[in-house]
């Protein structure tokens, strides 16, 4: 979850490329590594009965609803109330019991991190039909593609939003290391590769900025410093390929290069009620490619 307020010049431009953007797919795989193609992430909604479904799906009932509703929010639990029951497994548990645990804290991944509203601690119950499916079923969803939508309907109604503190949506750190990739504007000190120490796999590209320094100092004098950059940025200044360099070939994990056939078809992107256009023939053509 971002602040608007801060970056919103950097929303904007980000908007044009999410929309239009011939590589909004192979940022998706190249930075989360998610699934292109496949089942798209929709379903049928009841929304009188979501805490029994919650009931259903983690053995405890949730809340009344009846705050949401007040204060305008989704309909879901908060991050807390899923670890507050959820943090601890007994080393001797049951299969059964292993694999409940397993899905509820996909749902709060899903929830917190690919698809989190403006609340910032609001877990969505909308998942949940998907998520109780056998295992080979949920892996056969395009997530990439429900991100890709979630994101950009986030992006586009936290631009309109006018009060003092309005919060984004969406998948926040796929949107800040698209920038960092793209834009020297605002970006951390990046001092190279991390070392990755996994024995089976190789990582996607949100790894490579997890040892990044942090941009300290003043904040609205780095804000007035990072508009100014934006303002006078030319497509000329935008890297439009870092996941070309040679030094990722055999870093990244192969998964971020598949489906390369995806990416640039001109599809509609959907997550349940939510449905944009995905259209990078329009900026190949305002580039000349």
């Amino acid at each position: 979850m971002l602040s608007t307020t801060v970056f919103r010049p950097l929303i904007q431009h980000y908007l044009v490329q999410l929309w239009t953007g011939a590589s909004a797919f192979f940022d998706v795989k190249a930075i989360l590594g998610l699934r292109l193609g496949g089942l798209l992430v929709t379903d049928i909604v009841d929304n009188d009965h979501w805490r029994e479904l919650v009931a259903q799906f983690t053995g405890f009932l949730p809340p009344n609803g009846d705050a949401f509703k007040k204060n305008k929010k989704s309909s879901g639990v908060s991050s807390s109330w899923i670890t507050e029951r959820f943090e601890y497994l007994d080393p001797q548990a049951e299969e059964a019991q292993i694999d409940r645990f397993a899905r509820v804290w996909l749902w709060h991944f899903l929830g917190a991190f690919l698809f989190p509203d403006a609340s910032g601690n609001t877990i969505s119950w909308i998942f949940l039909d998907t998520l109780r499916q056998p295992w080979e079923n949920i892996a056969g969803y395009s997530w990439g593609n429900a991100v890709l939508a979630w994101t950009c309907r986030q992006l586009c109604v936290a631009c309109r939003r006018t009060s003092g503190h309005v919060n984004l949506g969406g998948c926040s750190y796929l949107l800040q290391v698209w920038c960092w990739e793209r834009l020297s504007v605002g970006r951390p000190l990046n001092n190279g590769l991390p070392q990755w120490n996994g024995h089976d796999t190789l990582p996607t590209a949100m790894y490579i900025w997890t040892e990044s320094q942090l941009v300290r100092g003043n904040m609205w004098r780095k804000y007035r410093e990072y508009t100014n950059g934006l303002d006078v940025l030319t497509r000329h200044q935008v890297f439009w390929c870092p996941w070309d360099s040679p030094e990722l070939q055999d870093y990244l994990s192969p998964v971020t290069r598949d489906e390369s056939h995806e990416y640039r078809c001109d599809v509609p992107l959907i997550f349940f009620h939510v449905v944009e256009i995905h259209l990078p023939i329009r900026v190949c053509r305002q580039l000349e490619e």
